[in-house]
Order: structure tokens, then sequence, then C-alpha cells
């Protein structure tokens, strides 16, 4: 999986992480995360976000740094 978001990323594509069927994040998730954001040419999209995510992700500072979807 990292290693295609990272090819992806290197070549300057968008990137969208669909997130619907999340239902545990931890903080490796967050720190995964936090590296695709860091290497993206452009604010990865997240998809669906299930609430207890976001909240995690505003807890954290996260959401500033993605773009979201439905």
């Amino acid at each position: 999986l990292f290693d295609g978001l990272q090819e992806a990323a290197r070549h300057g594509l968008p990137v969208e992480v669909h997130c619907a069927d999340v239902t545990f994040i931890d903080s490796t998730g967050i720190s995964g995360l936090a590296w695709l954001a860091q290497l993206a040419a452009e604010p990865p999209c997240l998809v669906a976000v299930p609430p207890v995510m976001y909240e995690l992700l505003q807890l954290t500072g996260m959401h500033h740094v993605f773009r979201f979807a439905t």
C-alpha cells in the first residue's frame, strides 16, 4: 500500500483514500496519513471519513492537511 501511495505522490498524481470501512485508527494510521500528506504534491483527499476518524483528525490537527469528500 505504502509503495503505491509513494509512487503516486512522487509522480504528482492526485491521491484519494477511501475511508468508509475504517472502524479503528491508531497512531500508526495517523502517522501513515501524516507521511502521505508530506509526500504528496497536493493535499490528499480522504473520502467518506467516518465521524470518529474525523474527530481524531481534528484532535491531532491533521484535518487541515487533507481535502475531504463524501
